[in-house]
């Protein structure tokens, strides 16, 4: 083959085969393995004949088929959740442990080799990996213990909104099915299954153990965790809040081990090794970085950094030119094929793309500097800055779809944040190295907590800086595409001409195309200039997201918010910053039921809550007093439900609450929910909240053929006491919205409520069987958007 990287075309090709077969999801593997091997067996034949050209020709269908081929094996090799039920409740599973991780604040993990499962009625055969989590972290289970369990095996939540992570399918690209939630300690059994490689595994999680206590022992709080993610590579500890401000100020990478990382690793041993002789020192190095690639986790970010760094001490050893993108596609070449899945993984994107950007960039920059600038202390600072510059040009696409953040901020706080981290490795590798001379090692922790704090306050007020990033949403695949198109564009351009106003042109022009052809691959989940309706999947609860023709925001309810989990935090927020929705000018809380309202606090505490109606305070209940003071506190304004019409351009919303109305004052709080009419055109929305058979009577009577409506959101979750015969009898709608939780508890939405609906002809939506549920109205038609 021509060229002077080969093994970097070959890389490239079998990423590109990888991708192609991970989008093209092929079943036919012996096809495919068939024809790569003909592939092969072609260019063996060509060679033989010496015909360059077919052979290389064929060479890259083959590279390119064996990246199908690897991904297509895994996909097919790869079980999913095998059951139909979405919780299996009070089982036994029998299974060997394979993986352990290190205990957090939220308790243990393990993964757990299935072989049978037990229930009350029958034992079935499956070989299945579960992600077992237990809050007992004194558990001592071991690699290789062969375990029966008690609890429940769970179904990770998968994409059930817009753009919303899909923990299934990160799970099942890590060959992982499922979830199993173990109940007490008291219900797990052990009976230990000796092997060689179970006894190395275990010495090495009990060196990582060990590492963590020591640490513990010399470190507190958030210093404590951020030694353990630099050190052992676990960040789980560390409080969410400060791994936001790190990513706002484009400095998370220090937190992931990578080759900063195990560049101050090997610096660390060249000086502990300086007199030992270059064999030695090269030989004894190399061992220390494999060891350090085991203890802290082996990421794909380690991985590279570490066959980056072997590669390079070996080329050194053997006075062989190193190249750095060579031995980086090796790197990839590598881990690609053991686990072709990485490709995936944005620990892989992000590492390998800042590097290979650095490697490419960086020394032509540096020249430009080195030619023009003549200050040597500005050449310094210049360098090193550019050196953040040169990775960001490569991972922009990436940081932007993960994130959704450009940060401006990383360009000033790398300067500070990365020397600092540098300082703080050493340190604590220092600290941990003479952790038997209990004095010294506290002196040196103390100094070494003294910089993490310095970080932490550079980071917290980088972060509060008002210009720190600029949030960047709906930013898909086409878009990093045309971002890589257009950035080959402008290194081809720079390559065939030095001209300084050409290369400024040719930048001008690039920008100015990435602007308007991002614009129009931008996928505009919610259609502009329509009644767009979102019914929000947030579990057992409801949500509605409303946004108006004339971009006017309302939100009907928010969810719960418990257990750890606020869907108001997690879920409703940011899909609405992946809508390009920053604020809210109507809130409507139908009632105070936890499911509805107590998902609100997190969303209000934004600052984005302008206007909020509630059903009249009740003085005597206490959640009802608090609510109102917190909506003051935050200077949101109050309105309680009374009849009333909202004109938002040609939609209107009618509020058909009436205190005055019949027994409306002797209802509870189910019946005194807000029930809202929109009207768009010919189109008719009835909004009813938890409003059960009791309350639709009265309305009935009060409103009678008004409450007619295309769509109607069924009451209560589809329970059994709503959504009457006779409410459907007047309403008679050609649509039923049903927010409910999959397999929740409440068995919601009751099959006789089903029936009833089914009956009538009328078209069901519901969150539980599809997730969040997109209604767009022109005020004519009703058209269900697939954002999946």
């Amino acid at each position: 083959m021509k060229g002077k990287s080969p093994i970097l075309v070959f890389t490239i090709l079998l990423i590109f085969g990888i991708i192609s077969g991970y989008f093209l999801q092929l079943s036919n593997f012996y096809e495919i393995l068939g024809f790569t091997f003909v592939s092969i067996i072609l260019v063996l034949i060509f060679l033989f004949f010496k015909q360059k050209i077919l052979a290389n020709i064929f060479s890259y269908i083959s590279i390119f088929s064996v990246g199908i081929v690897l991904i297509t094996h895994f996909s097919l090799t790869t079980e999913k959740y095998p059951f139909e039920q979405t919780i299996l409740r009070n089982v036994q599973v029998f299974g060997k442990v394979t993986e352990l991780s290190l205990p957090n604040k939220k308790g243990s993990e393990f993964i757990l080799q299935l072989d049978s499962i037990k229930s009350e009625n029958s034992k079935i055969q499956v070989k299945i990996n579960l992600l077992c989590k237990t809050k007992n972290t004194s558990q001592k289970v071991r690699y290789g213990d062969y375990l029966q369990i008690q609890g429940s095996i769970i179904r990770a939540r998968n994409k059930r909104n817009p753009e919303e992570f899909d923990y299934s399918k990160y799970l099942w690209q890590n060959d992982l099915q499922g979830i199993l939630s173990v109940k007490s300690i008291n219900q797990i059994h052990k009976k230990t299954e000796k092997s060689i490689i179970s006894e190395i595994q275990n010495y090495v999680f009990d060196i990582r153990l060990n590492l963590v206590n020591i640490i513990k022992k010399y470190y507190t709080g958030e210093k404590s965790n951020l030694i353990r993610a630099l050190l052992i590579g676990d960040r789980k500890d560390i409080d969410h809040e400060i791994v936001n401000s790190f990513v706002i100020v484009g400095v998370v990478h220090v937190l992931a081990v990578s080759g900063l990382h195990v560049g101050f690793i090997v610096m660390i041993l060249n000086l502990l090794l300086g007199r030992t002789s270059i064999y030695w020192r090269i030989v004894l190095s190399i061992i220390g970085i494999f060891l350090f690639a085991i203890i802290s986790g082996g990421q794909p970010s380690v991985l590279r950094a570490s066959i980056m760094a072997i590669l390079m001490l070996i080329s050194t050893l053997y006075g062989r030119k190193y190249n750095s993108i060579s031995v980086l596609a090796v790197a990839a070449l590598l881990i690609l094929i053991f686990n072709p899945i990485d490709l995936f993984n944005p620990g892989f994107q992000l590492s390998f793309s800042a590097v290979f950007s650095i490697v490419y960039f960086h020394p032509k920059i540096q020249k430009y500097i080195i030619q023009n600038v003549k200050n040597h202390k500005l050449q310094t600072l210049l360098t090193f800055f550019l050196l953040t510059f040169s990775a960001t040009i490569g991972t922009l696409p990436f940081t932007i779809y993960y994130f959704h953040i450009f940060s401006i901020a990383s360009f000033f706080a790398n300067l500070l944040v990365v020397p600092l981290i540098g300082f703080v490795v050493s340190l604590a590798v220092a600290s941990l190295t003479v952790s038997f001379l209990p004095f010294v090692a506290f002196q040196i922790a103390t100094t070494n907590s003294f910089l993490i704090d310095v970080i932490f306050k550079i980071v917290d007020l980088s972060a509060k800086w008002e210009f720190s990033f600029i949030e960047i949403f709906q930013f898909n695949l086409a878009i990093s595409i045309l971002y890589f198109v257009i950035l080959v564009i402008i290194i081809y351009s720079f390559s065939k001409s030095k001209k300084l106003l050409f290369r400024v042109f040719i930048i001008f022009l690039s920008s100015f195309m990435m602007y308007v052809y991002s614009n129009i691959l931008k996928n505009n989940t919610l259609p502009q200039n329509k009644m767009n309706i979102v019914m929000i999947d947030i579990g057992q609860g409801d949500s509605f997201l409303l946004q108006f023709p004339d971009n006017t925001i309302a939100l009907i309810d928010a969810g719960n918010s418990f257990g750890g989990f606020d869907n108001g935090k997690s879920v409703i927020l940011p899909l609405m910053k992946n809508l390009g929705i920053n604020k809210i000018d109507y809130l409507f809380i139908t009632h105070l039921d936890a499911d509805h309202y107590l998902g609100s606090f997190s969303i209000i505490e934004k600052g984005i809550v302008k206007r909020a109606f509630k059903p009249i305070m009740n003085p005597n209940s206490k959640k009802d007093v608090e609510y109102e003071k917190f909506l003051k506190k935050n200077n949101v304004e109050i309105f309680h439900y009374h009849r009333q019409k909202f004109n938002f351009g040609s939609v209107r919303i009618f509020v058909l609450n009436d205190s005055t109305a019949g027994n409306y004052k002797e209802f509870d709080q189910n019946n005194k929910s807000g029930i809202l009419k929109l009207v768009y055109g010919e189109t008719e929305v009835l909004f009813t909240g938890d409003l059960e058979i009791k309350g639709e009577y009265l309305w009935i009577e009060f409103y009678d053929k008004f409450l007619q409506s295309d769509i109607l959101k069924a009451g209560h979750h589809g329970s059994k006491g709503s959504t009457s015969q006779e409410f459907l009898d007047l309403v008679k709608p050609n649509l039923a919205l049903i927010s409910a939780g999959e397999n929740n508890s409440f068995k919601h939405p009751n099959k006789e409520t089903i029936e009833k609906l089914e009956k009538e002809k009328i078209e069901i939506l519901r969150t539980d069987k599809s997730g969040a549920i997109i209604l767009s109205l022109d005020g004519k038609s009703v058209k269900k958007i697939n954002w999946k």
